[in-house]
């Protein structure tokens, strides 16, 4: 596999190999189709032809997707000389695949067949051959009842040896074991956490991901780890019984499936409230978190956020409102420059660009974006700066004039916080950089850019397919 797409589905990421895909398309007209299997949601029409439209998340865990999401997708698959379509949640990216950084798996009863990493993700790779091939249409027939008791005691036997899968996780050399249904996003090291006052030491602060309010507890801390920082820090964001809490930890491990055969429960004598079991893997011992515990533990995170006498999260807001402004600092030549972090949608790593014939000389080509074109801008060759490589950088992801448009720069340096008393406002109100900001007696100086002074609307409205 040279290229796979990555998806995601119930906060795990998944890949299939690229070379089977023909393109994105939003979630299609469903077409009922009576007695088939679950996994089918119906028949489309699509390329002049009618195809079966499978759920991506009932072929590999019996759950169904939520269709009305805005972000949900039909991947579009040359399967064997058919087209079929695989609705998925939404679309992360299309990725070049290094070998070294992928792990297969011998034997493999799910569809699953390997992993690897991206990013901060453990990405599962899974077989649509398996999982396809495993779906066949419903067939009527008279059974008997001997056939229905033994039907029933082998649906039995499987339920004793149930098997779930587990995030896990590093707490200064050991292993710990979350099940993965219960974790939301994983993400780096939050710069821009507000503290709560009279909270114990664990309980880190808060922070803001996507208009949520999230508390972050140390679980190092709560463990009695010794909690070194470290850039593979890692925030797991976590959902029970209704409420979301982050939970930072050294690093994450792997995604496993552990069955209830390897997990070894603690006797009376020896049992903490924090872990459920021992799960023993070869010679591998990961601690599993307990799920009654993580309820309580969330609730009393939650707690804090709610304490009038702890924390006054409106009067914080304003005071960072009044005074600072919140700025991304990126570079291009070496020199640094700024937008507003309101400007910025998100930012993303460079992965390649797809040409767009007869455009502008400063946009670069085009990215798609969990099934969204988006155009590309040079900010370089806009400024007249040097040409520069794609071999690496960033693309800040922005909305000019309604439409999504990406700016590629060499890197970003940090997201920060920048009193309000060392900024000065440019006079021309049309000039591309409409503040600069003087840092360290004057001898840092950043040149911030105002999004809306950049381009005309013309000139940003790129016709393209959403393909791939």
């Amino acid at each position: 596999m040279e290229q796979a797409l990555i998806f995601k589905l119930q906060g795990c990421e998944y890949a299939i190999n690229s070379d089977t895909l023909i393109k994105i398309d939003r979630t299609p007209e469903l077409t009922p189709v009576s007695y088939a299997p679950k996994s089918i949601l119906g028949l489309c029409s699509t390329e002049g032809q009618i195809i079966p439209v499978y759920d991506a998340l009932h072929l590999l865990t019996q759950n169904r997707i939520d269709i009305s999401s805005s972000e949900v997708r039909s991947l579009i698959l040359l399967f064997g000389d058919k087209l079929i379509s695989l609705v998925v949640e939404a679309v992360i990216g299309n990725i070049e695949v290094q070998s070294d950084a992928v792990e297969y798996i011998d034997n493999s009863d799910d569809g699953v067949i390997g992993f690897m990493k991206y990013e901060d993700s453990v990405v599962q790779i899974i077989s649509l051959d398996f999982l396809i091939n495993a779906v066949s249409m419903t067939k009527l027939q008279k059974v008997d009842k001997k056939q229905r008791i033994g039907k029933i005691s082998q649906e039995n036997d499987q339920k004793i040896t149930n098997t779930k899968q587990y995030l896990v996780f590093i707490m200064e050399d050991e292993k710990f074991g979350i099940f993965i249904d219960t974790v939301r996003e994983i993400i780096v090291d939050s710069k821009q956490m507000i503290s709560i006052a009279n909270s114990p030491q664990e309980v880190l602060g808060l922070i803001t991901l996507r208009e949520d309010v999230i508390p972050i507890l140390d679980l190092r801390l709560h463990f009695k780890k010794q909690a070194d920082k470290s850039d593979k820090n890692r925030i797991l964001i976590v959902h029970s019984h209704g409420a979301l809490v982050g939970l930072m930890v050294d690093s994450i491990e792997d995604i496993v499936e552990i069955c209830d055969t390897q997990l070894e429960e603690f006797s009376v004598k020896y049992r903490d409230e924090k872990v459920s079991a021992i799960a023993k893997q070869d010679k591998d011992l990961t601690t599993i978190l307990s799920s009654n515990h993580l309820k309580n533990l969330t609730s009393q995170v939650q707690a804090y956020t709610q304490n009038e006498e702890n924390f006054d999260l409106v009067d914080v807001g304003q005071r960072d409102y009044e005074n600072y402004d919140e700025v991304v600092i990126f570079k291009l030549e070496e020199e640094e420059f700024a937008m507003d972090i309101d400007d910025i949608l998100e930012i993303v790593r460079y992965e390649g660009f797809t040409d767009i014939p007869v455009a502008k000389e400063y946009i670069l080509g085009m990215i798609n974006l969990r099934g969204e074109v988006i155009p590309v801008v040079s900010l370089m060759t806009k400024l007249g700066l040097k040409e520069h490589s794609f071999e690496e950088g960033n693309i800040l992801i922005s909305m000019v004039n309604g439409s999504k448009t990406g700016f590629f720069v060499e890197s970003v340096s940090d997201i920060v916080n920048i009193p309000l008393n060392t900024i000065k406002e440019n006079n021309d109100k049309e000039n591309i950089f409409s503040h600069t900001i003087l840092l360290e007696g004057g001898a840092r100086m950043i040149l911030k850019m105002a999004i809306e002074n950049l381009f005309l609307e013309k000139e940003l409205k790129v016709e393209v397919e959403e393909t791939v």
